[in-house]
């Protein structure tokens, strides 16, 4: 059906990002599936993991590897801008930090949402290795508590 589809408007399927993401919370079930499914003849590899407009989630919808991915790149954006400031105004340091490292931890913010099992702490920590740095904000949150 999706070949057909593409075929009638001219769009051709990349071969390298096709595959199927089988979602289960079945622990007992095994990755090697029954079907198997094919597009053009082409058998679709069985992935574990998936990314979709940046975020990655796995087979059971957790996004754990996103987070720690999300974090880890903040942890890296943050690094740059405590080394290349000269001066510990934590105005400049501070509009910095929001403009190039909150905005992405904020980025599909609801994936890590308490109810969904999401370790805040490890997105908490990238906003506590920059403010430890900062003389005035050492005891100062970035976000809202209400």
């Amino acid at each position: 059906m999706l070949e057909n589809w593409s075929e009638s408007w001219q769009l051709e399927l990349s071969l390298r990002k096709r595959a199927v993401l089988d979602i289960s919370n079945d622990i007992r079930k095994s990755y090697n599936s029954h079907h198997s499914y094919t597009i053009g003849g082409v058998v679709l590899p069985v992935n574990t993991e998936s990314v979709d407009l940046g975020v990655t989630m796995d087979s059971k919808l957790r996004f754990d590897t996103h987070i720690l991915t999300m974090v880890h790149k903040a942890h890296i954006r943050a690094a740059p801008i405590r080394r290349c400031f000269r001066s510990r105004d934590q105005n400049p340091l501070f509009r910095a930090f929001i403009v190039y490292v909150r905005s992405l931890l904020e980025y599909c913010s609801p994936v890590c949402n308490p109810h969904y099992h999401c370790d805040i702490a490890k997105v908490e920590s990238v906003q506590r290795r920059f403010t430890k740095h900062i003389g005035t904000l050492k005891s100062f949150t970035l976000c809202s508590t209400s």
